[in-house]
């Protein structure tokens, strides 16, 4: 009988053993698993930083999207008006003076919106390259 305790009590102490072993790797698998977490959660936010800063320079393309069409719209205008005042040449010299300076205005306005553009286009490039970058540590 006491040899069948001793044998039960080293059985229990194995199996002590083996649980403490279990109970230790879990512990370090939800400690692994609680880092990738984190680290997924900081990307993650990253991630929707880069979406936000993708989105308003999506929103200021739109602007200028919308002020180079107004000054294509100007343009447009101006050349009908000089189009219509050639018939009348003294009239027209002045309406044809005034129109170029609209066209002028366009044309400072669209090539203000095409600076733009080429700034929000690199902004958008970093924003790519800071998501995509973010996707390959994840």
């Amino acid at each position: 009988m006491e040899i069948a305790t001793g044998i039960v009590g080293a059985a229990l102490a194995f199996l002590g053993l083996i649980f403490a072993y279990i109970w230790r790797s879990n512990g370090y698998l939800v400690r692994d698993i609680q880092e990738g977490l984190k680290e997924i959660q900081a990307s993650s936010e990253r991630m929707q930083a880069s979406l936000e800063r993708i989105q308003a320079s999506s929103e200021r393309v739109e602007a200028s999207s919308e002020r180079i069409q107004a000054g294509l719209v100007r343009i447009q205008e101006s050349s009908e008006r000089m189009e219509a005042s050639s018939e009348r040449i003294q009239a027209g010299l002045v309406r044809i003076q005034e129109s170029s300076e609209r066209m002028q205005q366009g044309l400072l306005e669209l090539q203000r919106g095409q600076e733009e553009l080429g700034r929000i286009g690199k902004e958008i490039s970093e924003g790519q390259r800071e998501i995509f970058g973010v996707l390959q540590r994840t």
